[in-house]
């Protein structure tokens, strides 16, 4: 069963304001990093809520944001 293809809520309310999107990018990433089959589209999207909530309490920004910063960090300097 895909990652997508689980019930999740639609809004952040309940899961501590991240999106259904960030939190199936997260757990599919988690999925394809993973070498084998050990676990589970749940655990793998309970783990992406888990890094996901960690990563927003630390910086207090959402980590797309957080991505899109790095990318033009990375770009600036790779142009100089």
């Amino acid at each position: 069963m895909s990652v997508r293809s689980r019930t999740a809520p639609s809004t952040g309310s309940e899961t501590g304001g991240l999106s259904r999107d960030e939190i199936a990018a997260r757990a599919y990433a988690i999925y394809r990093e993973r070498p084998d089959a050990a676990s589970t589209d749940v655990e793998d999207w309970l783990q992406a809520e888990r890094e996901l909530r960690e990563e927003r309490a630390r910086t207090g920004q959402p980590a797309r944001v957080q991505r899109a910063i790095r990318h033009f960090v990375d770009h600036d300097l790779a142009s100089k």
